[in-house]
Formats: C-alpha cells, sequence, structure tokens
C-alpha cells in the first residue's frame, strides 16, 4: 500500500484552472496549498491543465491528473475543458474527504458539478477579480459562462436567453448574477483578503465566508540567481532609483497608470529606471509596451519572466516596488518584495490594514499618475528605504494555513444545518452580514 493509499490520512483533491508554470495568483495559491496539505500529511490528488491529458505522481507525492488544455485570447489564461462526468469518476477512485476548487473556471465548475453529484464537500477558493476580465478583454465573458452552465436545475440554472442577454449587455449587474449561481453548490468560500470577501458578500452566496491569504515563504522566491542578460540589464542602470514591477503584463494590471506615473518620475530624477519584469501574453498590452521603450529609452528596461526561484535576488538589486494594480485580490507580488524588505508603493489602498506586517509603511491609494509618482519619490528619498528587513515569511507558512483550512472544513462539516455555525476566527458567517437584495 502506497502513502497515498493509507486510509488514516486525510484526503483532499485539488482542482484548478491555473497552475505553474505559469504565474499568477491562482498558480500561487494553489502551489502553497498543495503544498502545505502535503506538510499536514494529507493524501493530495491534483486536476490541473496540461499540455496533454494524462495521470502520474509529481514531485510532492501528489496524484496528478492533467487535462489537456489551450491557451486563450483573454491574457494566455489557460482553457481546459472536462466534464463533470470525468470529474466524478475521479472523485470516486481518490474518494476525497473534500474537494478543494481554486477557481470558478471550466475545470472549477465541472468540478462542483460532481461534488454535488457524488455528495463529497467542497470549498471554493475567490483568487481573480473576474469583473476585471469582462471590462478588459472583450472576451472577458468566456470566464461567466462556465460559472453560468454549471448548476443543475434544482440550485436556479438560468436560461440561455438570459445568459446570451447578459453577455450582450456585458453588466456588472447581470455578470453577478451568474457568478453566484456558479458558486451556489460550494459548502465553504475561502478568500484571500476582506477586500474580496466584501466583494462576495455582495453576491449573497450562502456559504460561509473564510478570510485565509496565502503565505509567502522564502524558500520560494529564493534559492536561485537572475540570469545573466536580466542581472547585467538592472545592475547596468544607477543605484538609488531602480523602480520594479513584477506581475503580467496585462490590460488589467494599470501599466499605462504606471507608465504615466514613471513619467512625472523622470521629471524629478532624470536617472530613475522602471523595470518591468513578467511575461506579456496580451497584444495590446505588447504594442503599449513597445510605445514607452521608445518614449523612454534606456530609463526603461523590459526583461520578460524570470524564474520565481531568482525573485529574491531580483529585490535585493532594486529599490522599490511599485504596482498600479486596482484588481488583487491580495497582492501576492507585493508581499514577495515585502518579503525581501523592499518598500511597496501601491495605486490601491484596499488592502492596507489587511496584513500590517506587509503594508504598514507602503505608499498607496493614489488616484491621479502624478499623486503615484510623487509616493515612488517619496520612498526613494527615504533615508532608510528598507527600513523592514529582509524576512523568512510573510503571512502563514504553507503548513499552517493548511492547518486552518482543514479546521474550517471540519467546522463546516459538522455544523447542522439549523443551528449556528461555530466560526474559526477569519469566517463570516452570513447572517451578520446586511445584503441589499437589489446588488445581486
Amino acid at each position: 500500500m502506497t502513502d497515498v493509499d493509507d486510509p488514516s490520512r486525510r484526503r483532499v483533491l485539488v482542482v484548478t484552472d491555473s497552475a505553474a508554470p505559469r504565474v499568477d495568483g491562482i498558480a500561487s495559491s494553489t502551489g502553497s496549498m498543495i503544498r502545505g496539505l502535503v506538510e499536514q500529511k494529507c493524501a493530495v490528488a491534483v486536476i490541473a491543465p496540461g499540455r496533454r491529458r494524462g495521470g502520474g505522481t509529481d514531485a510532492l507525492g501528489a496524484v496528478r491528473w492533467d487535462v489537456r488544455s489551450i491557451r486563450t485570447p483573454v491574457d494566455g489564461y489557460p482553457l481546459s475543458l472536462a466534464s463533470a462526468a470525468w470529474i466524478a469518476r475521479r472523485i470516486r477512485e481518490f474518494e476525497p474527504d473534500v474537494i478543494s476548487v481554486q477557481t470558478i473556471g471550466p475545470l472549477g465548475v465541472a468540478a462542483l458539478r460532481a461534488a454535488d453529484r457524488t455528495r463529497t464537500p467542497v470549498a471554493l477558493s475567490w483568487h481573480t477579480d473576474f469583473e476585471a476580465y469582462v471590462e478588459k478583454y472583450p472576451l472577458g465573458w468566456l470566464f461567466a459562462l462556465p460559472a453560468a452552465l454549471s448548476v443543475d436545475d434544482g440550485h436556479g440554472r438560468p436560461s440561455r436567453r438570459e445568459i446570451l442577454s447578459a453577455v450582450a449587455r456585458r453588466e456588472p449587474h447581470a455578470f453577478r448574477k451568474i457568478l453566484t449561481r456558479g458558486a451556489g453548490t460550494a459548502d465553504l468560500l475561502i478568500v484571500p483578503s476582506e477586500k474580496t470577501a466584501q466583494y462576495t458578500d455582495l453576491l449573497n452566496i450562502e456559504a460561509p465566508v473564510f478570510v485565509l491569504p496565502t503565505g509567502v515563504e522564502a524558500s520560494e522566491i529564493g534559492g536561485e540567481t537572475l540570469p545573466d542578460d536580466v542581472r547585467e540589464s538592472v545592475e547596468g542602470r544607477p543605484r538609488g532609483s531602480r523602480i520594479v514591477y513584477v506581475g503580467r503584463m496585462s490590460r488589467e494590471k494599470g501599466i499605462d497608470f504606471l507608465m504615466d506615473a514613471f513619467g512625472h518620475v523622470l521629471t524629478r530624477r532624470g536617472d530613475a529606471t522602471l523595470i518591468l519584469v513578467g511575461p506579456c501574453k496580451d497584444r495590446a498590452t505588447g504594442l503599449r509596451l513597445d510605445a514607452a521603450r521608445a518614449r523612454f529609452g534606456p530609463n526603461l528596461v523590459v526583461t520578460g519572466g524570470v524564474h520565481r526561484g531568482a525573485l529574491l535576488d531580483l529585490y535585493r538589486r532594486v529599490d522599490v516596488f511599485a504596482t498600479a494594480s486596482l484588481t488583487e485580490t491580495q497582492g501576492i507580488a507585493a508581499w514577495e518584495a515585502s518579503l525581501a524588505g523592499l518598500p511597496v508603493v501601491a495605486r490601491d489602498d484596499a488592502l492596507r490594514g489587511e496584513t500590517p506586517e506587509v503594508f504598514e509603511e507602503r505608499q498607496a491609494g493614489f488616484h491621479e499618475p502624478r499623486g503615484f509618482g510623487d509616493g515612488i519619490l517619496r520612498t526613494l528619498e527615504r533615508e532608510d528605504p528598507r527600513a523592514a528587513g529582509p524576512r523568512d515569511h510573510v503571512g502563514l507558512p504553507a503548513a499552517e494555513r493548511a492547518r486552518l483550512f482543514l479546521e474550517a472544513v471540519d467546522l463546516r462539516s459538522a455544523a447542522d444545518g439549523g443551528a449556528p455555525w461555530v466560526c474559526p476566527e477569519g469566517v463570516w458567517r452570513p447572517a451578520d452580514r446586511s445584503v441589499d437584495p437589489d446588488t445581486v
């Protein structure tokens, strides 16, 4: 009998629509959850996108079922199609105690239906600002359609006319209704921040909401060095004025706003350098980056993506981390920068105060590029910009996060449907929240 077959171990099936080597918050959070569950001695199986359909065991000892995927025009997001029946067969084969669905994508919604059919408890994680994709990408409504089609008739499945009407209008009101129905079968909702919890509260989802951020550990972003060409590009610029953004170069990340802010920085600090690190799979953003290179010349360095294990080496060589995104549900890249002791300047102020160890000193909450640029300048001009110093981890280590996840699942499973639910710290009871029915 293998370790995975040991009946004494908790069994968790993780279903994700994004996984490494793709760079995004879902992939990072999924990797952290899998690692933490393994450290908690759970038997873990994973259904995830792959180049071809197949199975096996990964380096952590988790059973892996890959579903063949294709890259979509929506920032290269993988589209993986598997039927609820196929996932239900994997559920019966693995016999999980709980299913952890990492997002409402095609695989995620198929897993929700399969969990409902097999009567398996399911926890749904919510890492993505779906409305941002709808707003920024003409094909963003593709993200809504799987959710709209995922719910069986007994859960209020919308009609085909309602779906097509919602797509045509592209209105947040209609989009939220579809997301609500897609998440309707979850027993528990896991979100990374109170900001995200407040959004899901608008959807009037019946499942309890557990705020459980993804922690970051030094071992995840360290141990490797930058490629020679990237290191030379960074080191070739003046020290003390190196500004870095790390993340996907895509429409919803506020790249244009960041460029305009950097233009203001250059009027005061002609030696300043903006270093953009991350993949760009969106053609429209790529054209904007080409125009920015012509505008800023050597003051703008675009490196492409680097391996996550080399980020600590990068952060040691730069002076400030800047992000103009308003769509972050947690901002893991900012957490990683803070782990290295790098000061953070953020356009979005919604996450301030949720994690003091990350953002206590950060500049945040800018409505105009000029103000954002001034925040960067103030940070560069501080006598000791790295006052926090490096850390071993920020937030919960993976094993502790997995333990709290399992505790929340146990509490939810043990609750009597007609009795009050005793929640661990961080969990919201829907009855404690006032909801305007007109918002959903």
